[in-house]
């Protein structure tokens, strides 16, 4: 401050009374001031809210002084002045309150004692796991291998629920004086049921008097007495799980169709000298096929295969005697990787375009909606061994069928055929299981007959038309997980890489599509013939020794 702020102060203000002497206190731990004389006045921070120090006036010349937590605080005494009664004089304390150092050892000695007789419980608990657990600073680690993954959640969450709040045990536990204790807990994986996990160990010494569950018991009842104890510690997880932890998952959808279809059927007629028909059968929807005299008689949907004109074209046949065979196969091998206990999806194929009317006006507004179809997977896999593998598997195979479409305005819309499929199943490593499959027969037959004549033995074939039609299918879906892990250094072959472009002489001359040298022509690039020389021979110019492809080797 300037000199003129100094003088405005001086008007006002005497003097300031800063500290001139330090007093240590540890916190928790009373120390009492003995004073020659009775003070007028004492004045701390007391009064305030999470106050560093606090007083007790215990006689008129003793005080008590209670650190309350860690820090710096001022203690202000009033005097009356020995030269002169009606003045006073002012004894200020800097009071540093300092931790208790020797009753936190204490405490960090008790809670490594706990922690390794509850590291006892749960290696005894789990005997397929090694677990360790130690304190660093205000963390609790928790180290080792555990048998699988949903074993080192059961492992953390009994550590959790056992991890103590404060610690101040009250007497020793001696190592071997565990007394039965259980800790039960609901613990909740990804692709699993709630599994309830207890931990229970017996004592491991006759008459032991100090236990586990003692001193849990003794360390809520130090809180509850607000004595001095140390915070919870933060659990770091640090449980290593043994094996590959990248899980393939290879999903093949195989469908086979088969449809057959068999018609028999015969119309006639039979015109007089002047072309006029005498009599006529147009029982089946056969149409004249190019017969002379036309047999079409505005219901025919399918013509005849064998058209016969007999007499000069007096008696005209059509005849529909046909057998047609469809088969189709459909192959999907999707495959995917992901991590143990992570969700992957796959998606192949594409997505056709839908019109639908969105808005909210009388006549509504054009949109579209794109409508995917392909091959979808989701998956999610638990490694519940070292290679037992816990599955949820969803796929779903669709493909367009423009058989069964639906017309919406001027445009066509597809219908779709899906196969679908949602499981939970568990098996081992590199084996195969049938998640889903069908076999599904369909068998249909109709008949056109003139009653009475069409049921006559041969000649009835005059008067019929009779058809059948069957139908099989046959669907499976197989899945295989995998334990992999990355390829090392060498780059795999990519789908491809042994295709070339052929060159000129190869393309125009001897006619081949692909070339048979371990290089691309690079047509793009050819379009000087200097440069092309060049590019020819640069293997020779700036290459010593053998070149070419390697093929991998």
């Amino acid at each position: 401050p300037n000199p003129e702020v100094l003088k405005e102060f001086s008007q006002f203000v005497q003097g300031t009374v800063d500290a001139t002497n330090t007093l240590d206190l540890v916190v928790g731990r009373p120390r009492l001031l003995v004073l020659k004389e009775p003070p007028k006045r004492v004045q701390t921070d007391s009064e305030e809210r999470n106050a560093i120090l606090s007083f007790n006036l215990v006689t008129d010349r003793e005080i008590s002084l209670v650190g309350r937590r860690v820090g710096t605080a001022v203690l202000n005494l009033w005097f009356p002045d020995p030269k002169d009664p009606t003045k006073e004089r002012i004894l200020s304390y800097l009071v540093r309150v300092l931790p208790d150092f020797q009753a936190a050892e204490q405490a960090r000695q008790w809670q490594e004692r706990y922690y390794k007789a509850l590291e006892k419980e749960i290696n005894c608990a789990f005997p397929d796991s090694a677990i360790c657990l130690r304190l660093a600073g205000n963390n609790l680690i928790v180290s080792g291998e555990a048998h699988d993954i949903e074993e080192a959640a059961h492992i953390i969450q009994v550590v959790t629920t056992n991890a103590p709040r404060s610690f101040l045990p009250t007497a020793p536990i001696a190592p071997g004086q565990v007394t039965q204790t259980s800790a039960t807990t609901d613990v909740s994986l990804t692709g699993s049921q709630t599994t309830q996990t207890t931990v229970t160990t017996p004592t491991t010494e006759p008459g032991a008097e100090t236990g586990l569950a003692e001193a849990r018991t003794q360390v809520g009842q130090a809180g509850q007495q607000g004595r001095t104890g140390t915070q919870g510690y933060n659990i770091v997880n640090l449980i290593h799980v043994p094996g590959e932890q990248q899980v393939s998952l290879k999903v093949t959808v195989a469908e086979v169709n088969r449809q057959a279809a068999r018609t028999i059927g015969i119309n006639f007629n039979i015109l007089n000298n002047k072309g006029q028909v005498v009599f006529a059968n147009n029982t089946g929807e056969i149409g004249g096929g190019g017969v002379p005299g036309g047999m079409n008689n505005g219901n025919s949907g399918m013509g005849a295969n064998l058209p016969v004109s007999l007499d000069n074209g007096k008696i005209n046949l059509a005849i529909q005697a046909l057998r047609n065979l469809n088969f189709a196969r459909t192959l999907a091998e999707p495959n995917l990787v992901t991590m143990n206990g992570k969700t992957a999806r796959f998606q192949a194929g594409g997505q056709f375009p839908v019109p639908i009317v969105t808005g909210f006006t009388a006549a509504g507004l054009q949109g579209v909606s794109f409508v995917p179809f392909g091959v979808q997977l989701n998956f999610t896999p638990t490694i519940t061994d070292k290679d037992r593998i816990r599955l949820s598997v969803g796929a779903e195979v669709s493909t367009r069928d423009a058989a069964n479409s639906a017309t919406i305005g001027n445009t066509s819309v597809p219908s779709l055929n899906n196969r679908t499929f949602q499981t939970t199943v568990e098996l081992r490593e590199g084996q195969t299981l049938a998640v889903a499959g069908l076999i599904q027969n369909n068998f249909g037959a109709n008949a056109t007959r003139v009653p009475l004549f069409g049921d006559l033995p041969v000649i009835g074939r005059l008067f019929a038309f009779d058809g059948t039609s069957a139908a099989e299918q046959e669907l499976v879906i197989l899945v295989t997980p995998e334990l992999v892990h990355p390829v090392e250094h060498e780059k795999p072959a990519l789908p491809g890489s042994d295709l070339f472009e052929p060159g000129d002489v190869e393309f125009y001359l001897l006619g081949r599509l692909e070339s048979r040298r371990s290089y691309d022509y690079r047509s793009p690039v050819r379009t000087d013939i200097n440069r092309m020389a060049r590019y020819q021979h640069c293997e020779d110019i700036f290459i010593t020794g053998p070149k070419g492809h390697s093929d991998g080797h």
